[in-house]
């Protein structure tokens, strides 16, 4: 699979649209290729658009520039490029920016 870096301003970053499937529920977003990110990490407004309840999902803590926070860890299916990811595991929280992208992790 191969995608375009997106330009955001002055730079240019790997931003990719994934399609996130629960149940009978999917949510076309774009998220940030993050190859420093052990896990990904999505604001819990998607879930909340999901009919996820995010304090059902395991708490995780993560940390990065800002410091040490928390998520709540989900098993979710991803579609990328027309190839499906089942039971990845993510963090939904809300400790994250609402007005960025999600982070694509390793895991």
């Amino acid at each position: 699979m191969k995608f375009p870096y997106v330009r955001y301003g002055s730079f240019y970053r790997p931003v990719i649209p994934v399609t996130i499937h629960v149940l009978n529920s999917s949510l076309e977003i774009e998220v940030l290729l993050a190859t420093g990110a052990y896990i990904s990490i999505l604001h819990d407004s998607f879930a909340q658009l999901l009919g996820i309840d995010v304090t059902e999902g395991i708490e995780f803590p993560f940390g990065g520039i800002v410091g040490q926070t928390f998520g709540f860890r989900h098993l979710i299916d991803f579609e990328i490029g027309g190839c499906r990811f089942t039971n990845v595991p993510v963090l939904f929280s809300s400790h994250i920016s609402v007005d960025g992208y999600g982070v694509l992790g390793h895991e």
